[in-house]
């Protein structure tokens, strides 16, 4: 759980921010929808020509705004907005030639590129208070301009736990801020969590080799998908060294990931036992074997991605009719389905090892 602890320095303006934090949960929601504050007109009542052009004017003006400008007028007070434009404009002034933002671009921060979910907003005391929020999109937009939010709301972030460190946060200015990073607060924290999550290393061990089954499941589904269309180019198009190849390589990848899914059992079994055996020499093996293992998905993906721009290259001297174009078109595919099974498996292999290195430290 990621958090920012922070400083009321005045009470009323914390009564704004809940009410932008507000709007912030409730948009995160799956298919909320914006309120509709369009000006309610009753044209029957209009009976003069002057009346219909004022309430046409109304509707103008209000169509004439943005969506996201109204929210930002509603929902940011003006001394909110005093302070957004002076970061902004100390930001674009260091940016120079290429600093565009404006203060929408904070609000717009806020409502979609703060890609988190929270999870609650509550005072630990009269003067102090904690956000908390989760996210699994890393880098997640940033921690930065939700501080600088805050604080235009005069509340002083003091600490942060960012998902990778536990940061003291000292203000130089209104803007500006240093971090020091806690480790040993940092260390027990991330303990702390994993032990209230009830999360063990067989709980992740059984976790990651479930997620490794999945894909040797799902590289023997694309194995059969492949056949199949193979057989429907080799029947219905004239491709047939397209049809042939994706028929082969189907076949293969059926036979080798169907048997690997069936008899995974046995390889959770052996873990099992040898964790049983000797705990410590087992989870020094894990941290040692998955280290290697992201190094060879990063050279196999390094391969694949090479060979497949030498494919590509080389069938801009073929004829889309020759055989090896087939060949070749079909190898393509297959790579691109193998890069993308080893991407997974790549981010499982990385979660397993981050939460083996962190329950073991």
């Amino acid at each position: 759980m990621l958090y920012i602890t922070f400083n009321i320095i005045d009470a009323l303006k914390f009564k704004d921010f809940q009410e932008l934090y507000k709007h912030m949960l409730n948009m995160r929601q799956p298919g909320y929808k914006f309120p509709d504050d369009s000006p309610e007109i009753d044209w029957d009542s209009k009976h003069t020509q002057e009346e219909i052009d004022e309430a046409v004017k109304k509707l103008n003006d209000y169509l004439d705004v943005e969506p996201e400008v109204l929210r930002f007028r509603a929902l940011i007070p003006d001394y909110a907005k005093t302070h957004f434009q002076k970061y902004v404009d100390t930001d674009n002034e260091k940016l120079k030639v290429i600093g565009v933002q404006n203060v929408i671009s904070i609000f717009n921060y806020l409502e979609y590129g703060f890609e988190v979910d929270f999870d609650s907003l509550e005072k630990t005391s009269e003067h102090f208070a904690v956000i908390k929020f989760y996210t699994a999109n890393y880098p997640f937009g940033g921690i930065e301009r939700f501080l600088i939010t805050l604080k235009a709301f005069e509340l002083t972030p003091i600490e942060c736990f960012d998902g990778f460190a536990i940061s003291k946060i000292e203000w130089t200015n209104s803007l500006e801020y240093e971090t020091t990073e806690l480790k040993e607060k940092t260390k027990a924290y991330l303990q702390q969590s994993l032990l209230k999550s009830n999360t063990s290393i067989m709980e992740l061990l059984s976790h990651f080799l479930n997620s490794e089954k999945t894909l040797y499941l799902a590289a023997g589904i694309i194995g059969i998908i492949s056949v199949i269309a193979g057989l429907l180019f080799l029947i219905w198009s004239n491709h047939k060294s397209f049809a042939i190849t994706m028929i082969f390589i189907g076949v293969l990848e059926i036979v080798a990931m169907f048997p690997a899914y069936l008899k995974h059992h046995q390889k959770t079994d052996d873990k099992i036992s040898v964790y049983e055996n000797n705990a410590s020499d087992f989870r020094e093996s894990e941290i040692k074997n998955s280290k290697k293992a992201l190094k060879s998905f990063f050279r196999l993906k390094l391969a694949y991605a090479l060979l497949i721009v030498l494919l590509i290259l080389s069938m801009s001297f073929l004829s889309t009719d020759s055989i090896l174009f087939g060949i070749f078109t079909a190898l393509i595919i297959h790579l691109a389905f193998a890069i993308t099974i080893d991407n997974f498996g790549e981010k499982y292999t990385k979660t397993y090892l981050t939460e083996l290195e962190i329950l073991i430290s």
